[in-house]
């Protein structure tokens, strides 16, 4: 394999992040989340782990309102493909 690939829980990352770095559980709606920040900061870790290139990022979340404004600059990343489960 020369290639590796991101799966990221967007649930899982809005509900632990916050409490991770903060030591609290904040509502999703009042988190901000830098994306080219977090794709740099992930291929950065993946590649140095791997020793293979990034291949995608895949994130994905769950909805039962349609896609929201998060999501569709999450899907408009270069590189990374997100998915409505």
């Amino acid at each position: 394999m020369d290639r590796v690939a991101v799966f990221v829980d967007a649930g899982h990352l809005f509900a632990q992040g916050p409490k991770e770095l903060c030591g609290v559980k904040l509502p999703r709606g009042s988190i901000g989340l830098d994306h080219t920040i977090l794709r740099a900061t992930l291929t950065e870790f993946v590649e140095r782990l791997s020793c293979v290139p990034l291949l995608r990022i895949y994130c994905y979340d769950g909805t039962s309102q349609g896609p929201s404004a998060e999501h569709i600059v999450l899907a408009d990343q270069t590189g990374s493909w997100f998915t409505l489960d």
